[in-house]
């Protein structure tokens, strides 16, 4: 790294930070205050995260709680590092870094319901029921959020049944499974009723009425112009009759109906 271009936010601004910059030869390059515009790579990347944080946040119903906030951005960015640039030829950033294939196997949705496996006696239940949150940075596990009033905390765990059935059927509020005596989950469904409403029968005379009467003159007055001008303009014509005849040879045709093709 050769130069680094930040804001003059406090946490690049600190002595220690410069002094580790001095140290590896990194060069500051430091914007404007309130011109974010010199910073457009990295502010542009900012939004793109907060826009998948609203996302995920508002999928599964979970857009009020602000202190899950930081987990919903930090999944985000694990996406984004692992996911295809056009700015690196639509290679993934993690296989450039370390060299090694991306392994989507342990890819969930954000939000659904889990069950980490404990051990707390007995006769006490062998799982904790929680909402999966992401993934953890510096061991191979999963953060989880236990809702369970004894616990009320964030924890890591390795051992993780989830149920993103349940989120998908239901949408953004996702209803949690029951769970047998041999410890298999029963999936959940949710029962959606569509209405279909009738079309109007007759459009084109609601639309007619509806219409402004200015704007209806404006289109006779159109028509009464432009007709006459296709008539004598064009060589090839079609006439078309009424369907019966009158009764009387002699009386005098009726007046002819001439379209153009």
């Amino acid at each position: 790294m050769k130069k680094l271009r930040t804001d003059n936010g406090l946490e690049f601004c600190s002595g220690d930070f410069n002094e580790l910059c001095t140290n590896h030869g990194i060069a500051r390059h430091k914007t404007i205050p309130r011109n974010p515009q010199q910073n457009g790579v990295v502010e542009r990347m900012n939004m793109t995260l907060l826009e998948r944080v609203r996302c995920m946040l508002s999928n599964v119903g979970l857009w009020h709680r602000r202190d899950l906030w930081a987990e919903a951005a930090s999944i985000a960015c694990y996406l984004v590092n692992r996911s295809p640039h056009s700015a690196l030829d639509f290679k993934v950033p993690e296989e450039i870094w370390l060299g090694n294939p991306v392994d989507y196997s342990n890819l969930n949705f954000f939000g659904c319901p889990a069950y980490a496996h404990v051990n707390n006696g007995k006769l006490a239940p062998r799982f904790v029921e929680c909402i999966f949150l992401g993934y953890a940075s510096r061991s191979k596990g999963y953060r989880l959020w236990c809702s369970d009033p004894k616990f009320q905390k964030l924890i890591l765990s390795r051992d993780v049944t989830f149920n993103e059935d349940a989120l998908l059927s239901s949408g953004k509020q996702f209803f949690v499974s029951s769970c047998t005596s041999t410890g298999n989950l029963q999936s959940t469904s949710e029962k959606v009723e569509f209405v279909l409403k009738p079309a109007t029968p007759n459009v084109m005379s609601h639309l007619l009425q509806q219409m402004n009467p200015t704007l209806m003159t404006i289109m006779l007055m159109m028509s009464v112009m432009i007709v006459p001008f296709l008539l004598f303009n064009n060589k090839e014509m079609i006439t078309l009759l009424p369907e019966t005849e009158p009764e009387d040879k002699s009386e005098s045709q009726p007046d002819t109906l001439i379209m153009t093709i």
